[in-house]
């Protein structure tokens, strides 16, 4: 897991990523196997019956150790950023690599009569062949996205989109039209657009709202299903579950703690700071909880202004801390 985020300031925009690289790893929790076992059926010998297909299903992934360093903020061209979070290869390819490589490919990076959405576009289609050939000789592909950070300085007006690639596998390898990944714009009123491990910033911006917002669509969906009900069928309509985020009613309990925080009127310094209190946020926390820490190492910070991209923090070598230079 990571943090990154990108804050968007009146004129500018600041956006941070740090450097952990985590591997995960499939788990048997011993509380778990021991419930299973209570569970399972006896034969007549009073042995417990176990089938191994079911204690496969036991285990869950996750986080077992982590590395520094990874580059994870790369500037696309002077007036775009791209963070990452996720899986670190594709491809056998590290982020950095991958992004190198697209760059190499597209001399016109820096020709603003282009439209953004185009090097979008573009930047997908890439990603789009880097799966393909990573599925041919690998069995799956896990989670990756990418917040693609865009300030165009003639109107101050910032535009941010997660290019998002789920977890995959092989099936669909051999069909060049299936595509691997997905642009999403976020949304006018984000003005800081965060991923990875997130939820504790998310909640600090934005109360339990947002999270409520994102499981809201689940739990009905759930429902639904348990009342044996399909979107389109019987007197559920089509596109049921996006009519009932839409209402204005489940807007306003959702996102009713937004209208306490002054986050829309930043200035660059101010975008800045709050980026980095963010992520100061998500690497202190971790001291309390049971997980193995997941966020830190080299924290790159930088920002976006009239004056194109440029790097504030992390990207310079220091002299060592405990020699005296």
């Amino acid at each position: 897991m990571t943090f990154i985020a990108s804050v968007i300031a009146k004129k500018g925009v600041a956006i941070i990523a740090d450097s952990l690289v985590t591997s995960m790893e499939p788990i048997l929790k011993h509380n778990r196997f021991v419930q299973y076992l209570n569970d399972q059926p006896k034969n007549e010998q009073g042995e417990t019956i176990i089938d191994p297909v079911s204690i496969s299903e036991l285990f869950e992934r996750e986080p077992v150790h982590t590395k520094d360093f990874e580059e994870k903020l790369f500037k696309l061209n002077d007036y775009t950023a791209i963070t990452t979070t996720g899986v670190a290869y594709i491809n056998n390819k590290s982020i950095a690599d991958i992004v190198e490589e697209f760059l190499a490919h597209q001399p016109d990076i820096n020709d603003f009569a282009i439209p953004f959405i185009d090097k979008l576009n573009q930047f997908s289609d890439f990603l789009n062949t880097q799966i393909r050939e990573h599925l041919e000789h690998s069995l799956s592909l896990g989670q990756c996205v990418f917040i693609i950070t865009y300030y165009e300085k003639s109107h101050h007006k910032t535009y941010i989109f997660k290019a998002i690639i789920n977890e995959t596998n092989r099936d669909n390898v051999g069909n060049q039209e299936f595509n691997y990944v997905s642009l999403n714009p976020e949304p006018e009123w984000a003005s800081v657009v965060c991923d990875g491990q997130n939820k504790l910033s998310d909640k600090v911006l934005y109360g339990i709202g947002k999270s409520l917002y994102t499981i809201f669509p689940k739990i009905v969906e759930d429902i639904l299903k348990r009342l044996n009900l399909q979107e389109g069928q019987g007197n559920v309509p089509v596109d049921f579950v996006q009519h009932l985020l839409d209402q204005e009613f489940y807007k306003d309990l959702f996102f009713a703690d937004i209208e306490l925080f002054n986050i829309s009127e930043l200035s660059v310094q101010q975008a800045v700071d709050l980026a980095s209190l963010l992520m100061r946020l998500e690497v202190d926390f971790q001291k309390y909880t049971k997980n193995i820490p997941t966020v830190g190492g080299v924290i790159k910070l930088a920002v976006i202004d009239e004056d194109g991209f440029k790097f504030i923090a992390g990207d310079k070598i220091e002299p060592p801390k405990h020699i005296h230079i």
